[in-house]
C-alpha cells in the first residue's frame, strides 16, 4: 500500500511522532474522498431510541431499559438519553432466538 504513512515510517524514531503522521495520513484521504463527492462506502448504522426499540422487539419500554441497566441490550448512554444501536439490537435476537423447543 502506497501512502506517505508508508514512505514516512523509517524516519520517525517516537512512536507519538508516527501516530501524528498517521493521523494527518487518514485525514488526508478522508478530505480527498469528499471533496471528489465519491460516495461513501460505509452507510451509517440506524441509531434507535428506547421508544423504537420497544416498538421493534414488542417489548414495553420499562423492560428496554432494564434491558440496559442488566447489560443484556447494549446501549449508547449520553447523559440522560439511552440510544440503541441496529446492530445490539440484531445481536440480541439472535442471543435470544430459540428454535423447536
Amino acid at each position: 500500500m502506497d501512502s506517505a504513512v508508508d514512505e514516512k515510517k523509517d524516519a520517525f524514531a517516537n512512536p507519538s511522532e508516527a501516530l501524528i503522521a498517521i493521523l494527518d495520513a487518514a485525514r488526508k484521504s478522508l478530505s480527498n474522498g469528499s471533496d471528489r463527492g465519491a460516495k461513501n462506502e460505509q452507510t451509517a448504522e440506524r441509531i434507535y431510541n428506547v421508544l423504537e426499540t420497544g416498538e421493534l422487539l414488542r417489548y414495553k419500554t420499562s423492560y428496554i431499559y432494564e434491558l440496559v441497566k442488566h447489560g443484556e441490550l447494549a446501549a449508547i448512554r449520553h447523559g440522560k438519553y439511552i440510544t440503541i444501536r441496529e446492530s445490539a439490537i440484531r445481536e440480541f435476537i439472535a442471543r435470544n432466538e430459540r428454535r423447536g423447543e
